[in-house]
């Protein structure tokens, strides 16, 4: 990540990507999919040809990129950026030039499926309808970005990377009150927020919460949709998008509680 653009991480424990760092966090344990990275950093193109040989999604983002080296990282794989809008280099003027960022670039290259926290805190409605009018239904990838404070009532504290944070007003935050500390936002409320918020059909909302989450990791015959070969994994809805039931493997895993009468 950029110390540029830190967001709530700590600027000390960042470094530059090397081959040895990524084969250490790959062989650390468990399946790595998606790794965040700053494409201007050095050593970021290397990164992105390991990653493509473990089938490791590189995604830009913490990112203070220009246009030249977000295009750079584009001709190199990268396919996605990571929480659009957030902690992501904008246009800017480099002497008597206005040029673009990373944000502007993910926006102009239909190939970039775009990640967006669709809680109208991280990004506005505005934004959040920007976004959908630029990438369409196809390039949006919804995310929750739920840290340790989801769930958490308000005024818990809690920690990332020994960081104190707290959930005030709605939303996670250090406990200076000036950074975002990821997010409370669940799945289900994300997909309400599209139809609200920015007026998308349920649809088309639903496919940015499963299919193309699916297809982006490379994972499109086997999650993401209800086809044969593919694992039963779904909810069942009320017709406002309450839960009624989640099915994992064909099993239910979650029943809401009858209504009482």
């Amino acid at each position: 990540m950029s110390p540029e653009r830190p967001g709530v991480h700590d600027i000390k424990k960042m470094l530059h990507p090397t081959q040895e760092t990524v084969t250490a966090l790959a062989d650390a344990g468990g399946p790595v999919r998606i790794m965040t990275f700053a494409p201007e950093l050095p050593g970021a193109l290397v990164l992105l040809e390991e990653l493509a040989a473990r089938g490791i999604l590189g995604s830009g983002g913490h990112s203070d990129a220009w246009d030249e080296e977000a295009r750079a990282a584009f001709d190199a794989g990268m396919r996605r950026v990571t929480h659009t809008f957030n902690c992501m280099s904008t246009a800017r003027k480099r002497g008597a030039l206005r040029v673009a960022g990373l944000l502007e670039f993910a926006l102009s290259e239909p190939a970039i499926t775009c990640e967006l926290i669709a809680d109208g805190i991280h990004v506005s409605p505005t934004l959040m309808r920007m976004l959908y009018r630029a990438k369409g239904v196809d390039g949006i990838c919804l995310i929750t970005d739920a840290s340790a404070g989801c769930h958490m009532p308000e005024g818990e504290p809690f920690l990332i990377a020994g960081r104190q944070c707290v959930v005030s007003e709605g939303k996670a935050v250090t406990v200076e009150g000036n950074t975002l500390a990821g997010g409370i936002l669940t799945m289900i409320t994300a997909v309400r927020n599209m139809v609200s918020m920015v007026g998308v059909p349920l649809v088309e909302a639903v496919r940015m919460a499963t299919v193309n989450p699916a297809r982006a990791l490379g994972m499109g015959d086997e999650i993401g949709a209800l086809k044969p070969g593919a694992r039963a994994d779904f909810l069942v809805l009320k017709p406002d998008l309450n839960l009624i039931a989640t099915y994992i493997d064909g099993a239910p895993v979650y029943l809401a509680p009858p209504a009482s009468s």
